[in-house]
């Protein structure tokens, strides 16, 4: 199962974003919702109960920086909580707060991960060496030791040879023989922690006629306890719509000639990748590790897994064309940016490895063109990584779980190589604490950031109702991220007005002149500069156009003055906003 894309999609989706039509209005838009309503009260019991809540509601309500209350709130919390995971988001907000230092974050990393380990998540949890939060350096010697013989149990090789390299260091050695990292495997060895993901949905009436529902795509082992990484939309029928509990899910490792049940985990719509449990122990199982992950234009790749859902694996190869896509045509991917490659794949392929020549998965096979062969895309390993943790959340016993985006509620731009904010809201926490509509970023969370897929990225390293750090001048300013709505473009709009949302939804800055608005500045690569605005044209809003509009675009109806065209004025033009957020963090 693959996400094919005709070219006339790309061209539907710029035609809409800049071309010349004309006016109306029509019926009413569903579908989006409207502003989750905040009860919370601020006091003394909420400073107690939920701190980060405190921090957030004293700005807005009191322009007050209460982080002297919220501290000791926090710590309290942290030491009284019996679950690694709290004391873990505990330590984030109090790390970015300044309260605790890296080597008191990591340990806090340290006691989550080795839960997860203890619960047979090893995949997850080891994922979180490195940028994920675990750093090595400041881990005790027993503490190495135990990820040692962990990544070296389930033949995890970059993790288990980045181990050994700290453990040299410190005399720390692996319980048992290591000696196997030595052995590279070559291409053909790495099929056998790839398999395709089978999709059986039973029997559905079709026009008159008895098919087949249902599909294949492919994934591969990311530990030998058998947990498994695909693309949600391969086993999007297992977990949404009316057919999910008819749905048997199973994964064929061709090579071994099994067949292995499978449950969904938990999964992720806005970077499209899903966690699976495979009752199978595979041989070995595929790296994800950070460390050794460079990923750049014209290295060599190869794609695995079972195009056509031919239950039989085979391996493409090729190189990197590109690692800084966005493909905005493409529904449901907000995050991140996308890895463009040249490697021949099929339907079917989705969800399956994209492999470096060390044998390190670098993305995970997503989509491409229908008429071109060549132009393929991959999810980076980054956002695998990231979006691990979130997808193991349960609520419930053998319940996948939805997993939930942290969010700053921020827009940004990052075409001139420059990052900088498009959007802060009027009256957020963010605004009130310091954070410059149009100003320059320059780290997040101590972490250096060039683009919006950086920045998404470690936002989204935290979890909602945590604080993470923002620094512009200089200057580290306090964020309280949120759960990332479906339409986060939506919710903005619903707070501040057309005028305040140009910028990002357009890319535009405006100011007003008389009954006009004055453009004063137009991004590079935005649908104004498509449609050929410039600075110094005006445009009249006549409001929004609502008929036959999809339920994630926003249309605004406007009267432009361009002096492109001899200050020609158009008395219909729509200008029309993709409320998904792909410049959203």
């Amino acid at each position: 199962m693959k996400r094919w894309l005709s070219v006339t999609t790309l061209g539907f989706t710029l035609l809409l974003s800049g071309c010349f039509t004309g006016g109306g209005s029509g019926g009413q838009q569903s579908g989006r919702g409207g502003l989750p309503v905040d009860t919370r009260i601020l006091g003394p019991q909420l400073l107690e109960r939920d701190p980060v809540g405190y921090y957030e509601l004293s700005w807005v309500q009191r322009d007050t920086d209460t982080r002297s209350e919220v501290i000791p709130a926090l710590t309290n919390l942290m030491n009284q909580s019996a679950s690694a995971l709290e004391k873990l988001q505990y330590a984030m907000s109090l790390h970015s707060l300044a309260a605790i230092d890296d080597r008191a974050l990591t340990q806090a990393y340290y006691v989550y991960a080795r839960e997860l380990i203890t619960e047979g998540k090893v995949g997850v949890a080891l994922a979180m060496i490195g940028d994920g939060g675990l750093d090595v350096n400041y881990l005790t010697n027993d503490q190495l030791k135990f990820f040692l013989d962990t990544a070296n149990q389930h033949r995890l090789m970059h993790t288990t040879r980045r181990l050994i390299q700290e453990g040299g260091r410190r005399q720390v050695v692996a319980s048992q023989d290591a000696r196997w990292v030595n052995q590279n495997r070559r291409p053909h060895e790495w099929l056998d922690a790839v398999g395709t993901v089978s999709v059986d949905g039973g029997f559905v009436i079709d026009r008159g006629s008895v098919r087949r529902a249902g599909g294949s795509g492919s994934g591969f082992f990311i530990d030998r306890n058998g947990y498994f990484i695909t693309n949600f939309h391969v086993i999007e029928m297992a977990v949404e719509g009316d057919r999910k509990h008819l749905v048997n899910l199973s994964v064929v490792i061709d090579t071994k000639g099994v067949r292995a049940p499978a449950k969904v985990i938990g999964y992720t719509k806005d970077a499209d990748l899903a966690l699976l449990k495979v009752e199978y122990e595979p041989d070995f199982a595929f790296d994800i590790a950070t460390y050794a992950n460079n990923v750049e234009a014209g290295q060599r790749i190869y794609a695995l897994g079972s195009p056509l859902g031919l239950f039989n694996s085979n391996i493409s190869t090729g190189v990197i064309t590109n690692t800084e896509r966005v493909l905005e045509f493409i529904a449901s991917t907000p995050l991140g940016n996308i890895i463009q490659i040249d490697a021949a794949v099929n339907p079917g392929n989705s969800g399956g490895p994209l492999v470096n020549d060390d044998g390190i998965v670098v993305g995970v096979v997503y989509s491409g063109l229908l008429q071109f062969s060549g132009i393929n895309f991959a999810l980076p390993a980054d956002l695998v990584r990231v979006m691990l943790p979130k997808m193991i959340l349960q609520d419930a016993p053998d319940t996948p779980k939805l997993a939930v985006v942290p969010y700053a509620d921020l827009a940004a731009f990052d075409g001139n190589r420059v990052l900088e904010l498009q959007y802060v809201g009027l009256r957020s926490q963010a605004i009130k604490s310091g954070v410059e509509n149009f100003g320059v970023v320059e780290r997040v969370n101590n972490q250096s950031v060039k683009s919006v897929a950086d920045m998404q990225i470690q936002f989204a390293r935290r979890y909602p109702n945590t604080i993470a750090t923002l620094r512009q001048g200089g200057k580290n300013i306090p964020i309280v991220l949120k759960s990332r709505p479906k339409y986060p473009g939506w919710h903005a709009l619903l707070r501040d007005q057309d005028i305040a949302l140009f910028p990002a939804f357009y890319g535009a800055q405006v100011k007003a002149s008389g009954q006009y608005l004055l453009i004063t500045r137009v991004y590079m690569r935005s649908s104004m500069e498509d449609i050929g605005f410039e600075e110094n044209d005006s445009i009249v809003i006549n409001g929004p156009f609502k008929r036959n509009v999809p339920d994630h675009l926003y249309a605004l109806n406007v009267r432009a003055r361009m002096a492109k065209v001899g200050g020609l004025e158009f008395a219909g033009m729509l200008l029309v906003a993709d409320l998904r957020g792909f410049n959203w963090v």
